[in-house]
């Protein structure tokens, strides 16, 4: 069974049997702690703070969402993808802004 088949497999029990089921949260936090601890508080990144508060969350926002693409109940956390991902030049946010171009210097 691959990670897919899980997820599909839990969409239709939570859709149809289990509506009243509190969903696993554990990828969630998981996710929550990992662009935590690699991508905000005193790392890097964070010393490089954006000019604001909303640019600064906009990108935390998709750090967290590029690390739950990469964590699966089933398989695991791929680390290496979450790696790659964050640290692709070509990375942009959803309106389109190059993360790197955001960072300047401080993007290495």
């Amino acid at each position: 069974m691959t990670c897919t088949d899980e997820i599909f497999g839990k969409r239709r029990v939570v859709g149809m049997t289990g509506r009243d089921v509190t969903p696993d949260i554990v990828p969630d936090a998981a996710a929550l702690g990992i662009a935590a601890w690699c991508w905000r508080d005193n790392t890097a990144v964070e010393d490089h703070h954006l000019e604001t508060d909303v640019q600064m969350a906009r990108v935390n926002i998709a750090v967290t969402r590029i690390t739950q693409q990469h964590i699966c109940p089933v398989e695991g956390i791929d680390w290496d993808r979450i790696k790659n991902t964050l640290m692709d030049p070509h990375w942009t946010l959803p309106d389109g802004t190059l993360v790197r171009s955001l960072f300047g210097q401080g993007w290495t």
